[in-house]
């Protein structure tokens, strides 16, 4: 899910500014999948399926490790910003409103980041990725994610 996002982001940027970018997933190498993560992104570039062919990656995803890369370390803080957003337990400041913006939208639609939670599919998430969603694509992911 997360990999269509990200093509379908560079779609819209491309379509709207004639701009043909490619994009390039840099994934923590400490992770233990790295084989698995490769190995589904040459399968999803082949064949579509229920997350949708993706055309616009550079290559597959490159690992680095995180204590050497700045940038995971900063998709580290975006991480983090997040689940101190939506922890029960929070106290204190809320990172994620100062990030919000950075996030990929298109008018008051948000697209670069999805709440996954059942209110999502009845709409009655109040949060901003919930807000910030289309109804159209709310039923979608119902059709998709939740068997009758």
């Amino acid at each position: 899910m997360l990999l269509n996002k990200f093509d379908v982001m560079l779609k819209r940027i491309r379509s709207h500014s004639a701009l043909d970018n490619r994009g390039l997933v840099i994934h923590d190498r400490r992770v233990v999948a790295e084989r698995d993560i490769q190995d589904w992104t040459k399968e999803w570039r082949k064949a579509a399926g229920t997350v949708g062919q993706l055309r616009n990656l550079a290559d597959v995803p490159l690992f680095a490790d995180s204590r050497a890369s700045r940038l995971i370390q900063a998709a580290d803080l975006v991480s983090y910003a997040l689940y101190r957003h939506y922890d029960p337990d929070r106290q204190g400041v809320d990172y994620a409103e100062n990030i919000w913006s950075a996030f990929d939208s298109d008018g008051d639609s948000l697209h670069g980041a999805v709440h996954f939670t059942p209110y999502f599919v009845g709409g009655t998430c109040g949060c901003r990725p919930c807000l910030g969603r289309p109804a159209k694509s709310r039923v979608g992911w119902r059709q998709r994610a939740l068997p009758d």
